[in-house]
């Protein structure tokens, strides 16, 4: 399978091991290696961390429209206040 991106040594997550090639094609991981050969667009890491899966939640349900539909709202607006100040806690 070509590959559409190398990430050149990476470090992974939960690993000592020395930095890694990350091959990938079509939106996923398809091969990890201390070096992949590839004729492909290619993205130097310098030995920064990869995190596989890692995705950003942040989200502000009042600027998005979409606070009424929170199961914590469904008393009002404080209900859900309350509920991300106890998950902050």
């Amino acid at each position: 399978m070509p590959l559409d991106l190398v990430l050149r040594q990476g470090r992974l997550t939960g690993s000592d091991e020395a930095p890694v090639d990350i091959g990938v094609a079509d939106g996923r991981i398809v091969d990890i290696a201390p070096h992949i050969v590839a004729d492909a667009p290619e993205q130097q890491l310098d030995g920064r961390l990869v995190i596989p899966g890692f995705v950003e939640t942040h989200i502000h349900l009042d600027k998005s429209c979409i606070l009424e539909r929170s199961s914590a709202t469904t008393r009002g607006r404080s209900t859900c206040r309350s509920a991300c100040s106890r998950r902050k806690a």
